[in-house]
């Protein structure tokens, strides 16, 4: 099955099985507001800004700035659920990924294993037609002992009608 452009070796219940078993927590804060007793600096310089705590699992996400964004653009009360959307569904894609993506080696190997079989049923194919060729060839055999046994009883019958009718061989 295929999961944003990348080939997945899973089935789609399986995936969701997966996705609906992964953990989210989220909490957005002021910078006013501490993180296990340490204050957060806000690199924003915005006084609206937010930042905001993501565990995904047993990780911890503190995010001060938006994370997809180039130079530190504030997470604010506008963009913040956006913002924070695109950070779990990124996270969530690299671990669907990591977890059932078709690597390359499990390609060749699935490769492989097709032409090991293509290469035994052509070898039980070839025995049994080199079977059925020594087969013929003992008939023939048979064949060419009786017509030159048939030969020689002709070539004796000849003879003995040849002198039957009083002539010479």
């Amino acid at each position: 099955m295929q999961y944003k452009g990348i080939e997945l070796s899973c089935t789609q219940e399986e995936l969701d099985a997966f996705v609906a078993g992964i953990q989210l927590y989220t909490e957005i804060r002021d910078f006013s507001q501490k993180f296990n007793g340490v204050t957060i600096e806000n690199p924003t310089e915005n006084p609206n800004a937010k930042y905001y705590i993501l565990k995904v699992q047993e990780t911890l996400f503190l995010q001060t700035h938006s994370p997809f964004d180039p130079g530190y653009v504030a997470i604010t009360d506008t963009n913040a659920e956006a913002v924070i959307e695109a950070h779990k569904q990124s996270i969530i894609d690299n671990m669907v990924i990591g977890q059932f993506a078709v690597k390359p080696e499990d390609v060749a190997n699935e490769r492989i294993a097709q032409l090991e079989k293509t290469n035994k049923d052509l070898m039980l194919v070839a025995t049994d037609l080199y079977e059925q060729n020594l087969a013929l060839e003992e008939k023939n055999k048979t064949v060419m002992l009786a017509t030159t046994d048939l030969y020689e009883q002709n070539l004796e019958l000849d003879t003995r009608l040849s002198l039957l009718e009083g002539g010479a061989v």
